[in-house]
């Protein structure tokens, strides 16, 4: 809790797009809609030399279970990548 968690996204092939949206949110039994609360939500320009990976970090302040997604602005239903982690 309150630690860097630093990720890096490495695309499966050449992105086209400006720019990526990471989406994290918390698995939990109180949230509407399936147990899901969106923690964070952030948008990424892509330089020229990022289109096969982006690297940053965040802090998350409570325990649980997340799940990270990151998606292409031009296709918001399909993520290009999913993974989960927990915070203790």
């Amino acid at each position: 809790i309150g630690q860097r968690v630093y990720y890096l996204f490495i695309a499966p092939k050449r992105m086209d797009n400006d720019y990526i949206r990471v989406q994290i949110f918390k698995m939990t039994d109180k949230a509407p809609w399936g147990g899901n609360e969106v923690r964070r939500t952030k948008d990424f320009r892509l330089m020229k030399d990022e289109r096969y990976y982006h690297s940053d970090y965040f802090v998350l302040y409570e325990k649980g279970r997340y799940v990270m997604q990151v998606f292409s602005m031009d296709d918001l239903q399909h993520p290009l990548s999913i993974g989960d982690f927990y915070v203790k």
